[in-house]
């Protein structure tokens, strides 16, 4: 195992752009140019779009890695870290283990976390058996609802001098050890826990990314988890993909990245003035960064951000890795589990705040609200005027920039039914905002038919599980093939209705549909089991989590598109 960061204790494992220092203390500074703080990492996610209501409180994070964080940093409420346990290949307290808790716990002003209210046990292992052993530690020893990890095993390693990376030029070796696909030890049994636990399991990608494609760690490549990438804003206004940031479609085509975050330049906790460490640390070299870095208690240091300069209360760090973009991600995942126990609004029902603390559906939510940066595309084909989408995800952004409000107003549009489940009757119709978690028949449609006419965006992400068997070899069950549908209809009856575009993976557990400059229209989305897929289970049902969101139309617009909806004809109609 090895951290995903730009300072790591423990075994090198092969990371890009490596040098090994012995070191009394943790600055490292490794670029000429000075470090950059980059203190807009929750407004970049649109973290000030949540409630400060749910700021993930009643919910318990599990942090897992190689070590464990200092319980003595003056941003962390005390009362909120509930304590550790270090296995014996664990190192103990860490610093980057005490980085990824900042990123999620700390109420610190300048180094507030995506959940400065959520409580955190951590587990530090190194080993795989005590790597899968702590996290089921996690899910049935402290009732958690969210684990981060933020550690992994390199699929690809590679060397490039500093002076080559100070240049930006290529890595001057990249060797594939490994095929990061979800069959490993570690991954299959992640997929076991979220099925039969119910967690929602949030990984780094890995900081492989300048090795090419197909670059994610052994342990972010599992079906149920959430993988997340990291973004850099170096330059003001600009928000892209850090080099670092692992990425590329697996070597089945599947998406090996979910979503991404901030993760270049972070600004977080770190060790106490008091602490010092001698254990070796791997750094790793980034155009995107200045470096790592550190602000001891009492200095004073200029921030990205707006206002004064900065003088902390606790040792501040500046790092870059998706190991800090993840728990930015899992910080948020667990506002919207806090916003679902509060019991208040859509959440006041007993079943509705059941449903969305539900892994699959805290997934499609964040999923489906995230923000396509430039770039973002997914592998489709136009057939007689349908698109059809065989890659939903894009391969390095995922479903695209975290964007916690819009995942928060997601959540809150509330829970609905299909208006047709299968061969039944027609139901009640749904809103143009809303998500579901219900279960399809083999070779049948659930449709979702929105009252309101509609144009313009859509996006719509459906979700559900790889299976596997139990311990303690968590065999491959295969995965169902499940498809997302969208139709048109000219009018309100649905007497006639036209195959807008269809996600049709068939190596994903995501399916996804994001389009712009739609007619306006009334539409409906459909989720049909299609078949077994790789599933060795026979199941005659599936479960899954839906969310959808489409743009209303101006008033005009609409009164002009259905004097022109009147004269079309529809013809093609959904598959039962």
């Amino acid at each position: 195992m090895n951290a995903m960061c730009g300072v790591w204790a423990g075994r090198q494992v092969g990371r890009w752009a490596v040098q090994v220092f012995s070191l009394p203390v943790l600055a490292v500074l490794l670029l000429s140019s000075a470090a950059r703080a980059d203190t807009n990492a929750n407004a970049i996610v649109n973290l000030s779009g949540v409630p400060t209501a749910f700021n993930g409180a009643n919910v318990i994070i599990g942090q897992l890695e190689i070590g464990t964080p200092t319980n003595t940093v003056t941003d962390f409420n005390a009362a909120n870290v509930l304590g550790s346990f270090n296995y014996p290949s664990g190192s103990g307290p860490d610093n980057h283990a005490t980085q990824v808790a900042s990123t999620m716990i700390s109420t610190g002003a300048i180094t507030r976390g995506t959940a400065p209210g959520a409580q955190l046990y951590s587990v530090g292992a190194a080993t795989t058996p005590d790597f899968i052993s702590g996290m089921w530690l996690l899910a049935t020893q402290q009732n958690v609802s969210v684990i981060n990890i933020s550690a992994g095993i390199s699929s690809v390693t590679g060397f490039v001098s500093r002076a080559t990376m100070a240049g930006g030029t290529n890595y001057v070796s990249a060797v594939r050890v490994s095929n990061a696909n979800g069959q490993d030890a570690t991954s299959l049994s992640e997929d076991n826990l979220v099925q039969t636990k119910g967690v929602t399991m949030v990984l780094a990608a890995g900081n492989d990314g300048r090795l090419g494609a197909n670059t994610e760690d052994l342990e972010a490549s599992a079906y149920n988890i959430i993988s997340v990438g990291a973004v850099s804003n170096n330059t003001a206004g600009t928000t892209q993909l850090a080099d670092f940031s692992s990425k590329g479609y697996l070597s089945n085509g599947r998406a090996g990245i979910d979503i991404v975050a901030p993760g270049a330049d972070i600004v977080m906790n770190g060790f106490n003035t008091n602490s010092t460490l001698t254990r070796q640390v791997t750094v790793i070299y980034s155009n995107n960064t200045g470096g790592t870095t550190v602000y001891q208690v009492g200095t004073t240091f200029n921030t990205s951000g707006p206002g004064a300069p900065q003088t902390p209360l606790s040792r501040i760090n500046t790092n870059s890795g998706t190991s800090f973009a993840a728990p930015i991600v899992a910080g948020v995942a667990a506002d919207l589990i806090s916003a679902a126990k509060s019991g208040t609004g859509v959440f006041s029902s007993s079943g509705v705040s059941a449903d969305a603390q539900d892994s699959r559906i805290v997934k499609a939510v964040l999923l489906n609200s995230a923000t396509k940066l430039a770039g973002w595309t997914q592998t489709s084909f136009t057939l007689g005027g349908t698109t059809f989408i065989t890659q939903p995800l894009d391969a390095n952004q995922g479903a695209g920039l975290l964007n916690a409000g819009g995942a928060y107003n997601q959540l809150a549009a509330g829970e609905f039914g299909a208006t047709v489940h299968g061969n039944g009757p027609a139901g009640a119709l749904d809103p143009l905002k809303g998500w579901a978690l219900e279960g399809v028949n083999l070779s049948l449609t659930n449709v979702y038919r929105f009252a309101s006419p509609a144009g313009g965006q859509l996006t719509a992400t459906l979700d559900w599980l790889r299976h596997t068997g139990p311990a303690p070899g968590f065999a491959d069950q295969g995965l169902t093939d499940l498809d997302l549908y969208l139709w048109s209809s000219p009018n309100a009856a649905f007497t006639n209705v036209s195959l807008v575009a269809a996600s049709i993976s068939t190596v994903d557990n995501v399916e996804q549909i994001y389009l712009t400059n739609l007619p306006t229209a009334y539409y409906e989305v459909g989720v049909q089991f299609f078949g077994q897929g790789t599933s060795t289970l026979g199941a005659n049902s599936e479960n899954y989590g839906l969310a959808w969101n489409i743009t209303v139309p101006e008033p005009s617009t609409l009164l002009l598109a259905g004097l022109g909806l009147a004269v079309l004809g529809w013809v093609r109609r959904r598959k039962t």
